[in-house]
């Protein structure tokens, strides 16, 4: 993670925070690759004209825990480009959990965003970094965006959670709808890659296949 980012630029974005559902096949092809590829940051930049500095960069923490090296990546930059450093996490939307009572789920969902800003605040004492706090309500995707709409100027910073187009369910949305420019930050490292078996092994295991049909057929 300490390689040098890919700049790319986002062709076009959706008009609506709350219109998800996206096909591939429209997303730029190249820029799909490299978001599920890369091994090093990758910042895409809507194409809006001169891209100008951002305010604050938001970083979206799914994980207190495994997401401590984004913060502090996100803390870093924030700190070089003279920007404001967010800490965000969204909340389980209570009043589709309990739908019809809204007393009750209003009370639910003030405990909740409570505890979520509690986990962010005691995420910054524990890492002793100075950050402002902002709690998203349902989908992390939805809520990152709609904060984008209400909060304009901002860079989004995240970590990508999978190499597979469709298993992240932020970064799909955010690459397509995001108002501002986007930094993905790569997850774990590539597995390595398994050696193939020897020569002589395959040929073996053809061997006793076909001894299997031989026998079958007798």
């Amino acid at each position: 993670q300490q390689a040098d980012p890919t700049l790319m630029t986002r062709h076009g974005r959706s008009q609506s925070a709350n219109d998800l559902g996206f096909p591939r096949f429209l997303l730029h092809s190249v820029l799909c690759g490299v978001l599920l590829e890369a091994d090093c940051p990758v910042w895409v930049e809507p194409e809006n004209g001169d891209p100008a500095a951002p305010k604050h960069v938001l970083c979206a923490v799914a994980s207190p825990v495994h997401d401590r090296q984004t913060v502090i990546l996100a803390g870093a930059l924030a700190a070089m480009m003279g920007a404001r450093l967010v800490l965000f996490r969204a909340a389980v939307n209570a009043f589709v959990s309990i739908p019809g009572q809204q007393a009750r789920a209003q009370s639910w969902q003030d405990d909740v965003v409570a505890a979520v800003r509690g986990d962010l605040e005691a995420l910054c004492r524990d890492m002793d970094m100075a950050a402002d706090i902002r709690v998203g309500i349902g989908e992390p995707a939805a809520a990152l965006l709609r904060d984008g709409e209400t909060h304009p100027g901002g860079l989004i910073a995240l970590r990508r959670t999978s190499r597979q187009w469709g298993r992240d369910a932020v970064l799909q949305p955010l690459v397509r709808g995001a108002h501002g420019p986007v930094l993905l930050y790569p997850g774990a490292p590539r597995p390595p890659a398994a050696a193939p078996p020897p020569r002589h092994a395959r040929l073996k295991g053809f061997l006793l296949v076909l001894f299997v049909l031989m026998l079958g057929l007798w």
